[in-house]
């Protein structure tokens, strides 16, 4: 169903322009150790950081407020995290800013920092590298771009082709990658994975990981919920992560899965071994939906017909349970979910400017063809395509 009624609100947004400023109220569980500091990211909708705070916390502290300077309109959501050694130990949830919420309370948690590699912000290329290590030495990506780095001579010190090197010195670090220097770097925080489903490729086995509590649905035994403090998840940034209990052992890679019987890939493969036999079976893990957050897709195609230079951009965007973006002449949001297996895009609401008849067209096939998709396949060069059944109804890409 498609709402009109969103054009207030919209309005409303858009001129909310006032600088918003507050105490970041910030919590956590087990007491900071020496040299730890507390990172507090402000992103914008594209989930670009637009402000970084660093700032040292106590040893043994478990609390701390912290002063933010005034937010501008761009500031769509906060996140806080700590920092040991040059990892992310423990991490809030994405919490988004509205322009009337100002006091914002942070609740950190480690499982909420549970991931594949560490992230690294760069100061002056902005560059964002994602680091994981193996037993050869470390894997940089940044980018398309995948770099192999060995230890050096010194501790800590790592390089590898194309003038490639890697110097990590605690909560900074020194990265060229590919004979392009990027400066001083240090950690930043990433979108928490958990909580999380694990589903077997034949829908055999589930588990429902969360933050308190896990559901465990495995072969051979009978379906139980028991306390996520119960299970051991191990995340050494080696690109797994490892979730093991006295009934499983899981597996999960940063790799995109499809299950057998399903329409959308997942973000990521696992695979399950059980005290009932020790077979390992394959299944997939996380929300489709976060493939597609981020950025800023762009609309190339409406139902097979690519759009010429001349027509005005047409974009989507998704986050979190939520798509918006502009069509040719007006804004639009609506709800983003996946139901019954099936991509769903519903709700959807645009403002209501003037609009000349050719461009209305294309709005309205626009929109159209958001509300029929039922799944989306990812291009190997990071296109995207929308579809009903079959058929796809709408490509894009990111700029």
């Amino acid at each position: 169903m498609r709402l009109l009624s969103a054009a207030l609100v919209l309005t409303v947004l858009a001129t909310a322009a006032t600088p918003r400023e507050g105490t970041a109220e910030i919590r956590w569980t087990s007491p900071a150790a020496e040299r730890s500091e507390l990172l507090v990211m402000v992103r914008n909708a594209e989930g670009a950081p637009i402000l970084l705070m660093r700032e040292p916390v106590e040893a043994g502290a478990t609390r701390a407020d912290l002063l933010l300077p005034p937010l501008t309109r761009q500031a769509a959501s906060v996140q806080a995290g700590m920092v040991e050694t040059g990892r992310v130990v423990a991490q809030s949830p994405v919490k988004p800013v509205s322009a009337r919420e100002v006091d914002l309370r942070l609740e950190m948690r480690s499982l909420l920092a549970v991931g594949f590699d560490d992230h690294w912000l760069c100061e002056d290329s902005a560059a964002l590298v994602r680091i994981s290590s193996s037993d050869e030495g470390l894997h940089a990506r940044h980018g398309h771009q995948v770099v192999q780095l060995t230890e050096g001579d010194e501790p800590d010190h790592y390089t590898g082709p194309g003038e490639s090197r890697i110097a990590l010195y605690g909560n900074l670090a020194e990265i060229a990658l590919g004979g392009q220097d990027l400066g001083i770097c240090h950690p930043s925080l990433f979108t928490p994975i958990m909580p999380l489903r694990i589903a077997a490729l034949d829908s055999s086995w589930l588990v429902e990981m969360g933050l308190e509590t896990a559901l465990l649905n495995l072969p051979g035994l009978a379906q139980d919920t028991v306390a996520a403090s119960g299970l051991s998840i191990r995340s050494l940034r080696d690109g797994e992560i490892r979730i093991t209990g006295p009934s499983l052992s899981i597996s999960l890679r940063d790799e995109p899965c499809r299950a057998r019987d399903g329409i959308l890939p997942f973000p990521f493969t696992a695979e399950l071994q059980t005290g009932a036999d020790g077979l390992a079976v394959a299944g997939c893990a996380g929300n489709p939906l976060d493939l597609l957050a981020g950025g800023v897709w762009r609309v190339r195609s409406i139902y097979g017909r690519p759009l010429d230079a001349q027509t005005p951009m047409l974009t989507l965007q998704i986050s979190g349970a939520e798509i918006s973006g502009r069509t040719p002449c007006n804004r639009y949001v609506g709800t983003a979910a996946i139901i019954n297996g099936q991509l769903s895009f519903g709700e959807l609401g645009a403002t209501r400017l003037a609009c000349p008849a050719e461009q209305r067209n294309i709005e309205q096939r626009f929109l159209d063809a958001l509300e029929i998709a039922t799944s989306f396949d990812l291009w190997r060069n990071g296109g995207l395509s929308l579809r009903a059944g079959s058929v796809a109804v709408l490509t894009a890409t990111r700029d």
